[in-house]
């Protein structure tokens, strides 16, 4: 690979690059086959927790506008109680923190 392919291999295809990635390219191109016009996504993919009010990241950490933080309900209605910063989908409980 080229540098600058290094920089942008979540954009690739693994039946066609042997990079894995989410193949953009052709993401867009489906959804434009079926008249839909693609949208940003924000997505973060984390191992484990996060500690949201660390100095470094507290700036940039996403927070839903739509939840009410820790009052029991889901108010943005999306199925998740008190989701303000995402949520853990494989315990199943929300939890900004990795305590373990």
């Amino acid at each position: 690979m080229q540098d600058k392919d290094l920089m942008t291999w979540y954009h690739k295809d693994f039946a066609t690059t042997k990079v894995y990635g989410v193949n953009t390219e052709n993401a867009y191109k489906f959804l434009e086959s079926k008249g839909l016009k693609p949208k940003t996504v924000l997505v973060g993919v984390l191992d484990s927790g996060v500690q949201v009010d660390h100095p470094g990241l507290v700036k940039n950490i996403w927070t839903n506008p739509n939840e009410v933080p820790n009052n029991g309900k889901d108010d943005d209605g999306n199925g998740y109680i008190d989701d303000i910063h995402g949520w853990n989908f494989i315990g199943g409980k929300n939890g900004d923190i990795d305590i373990d």
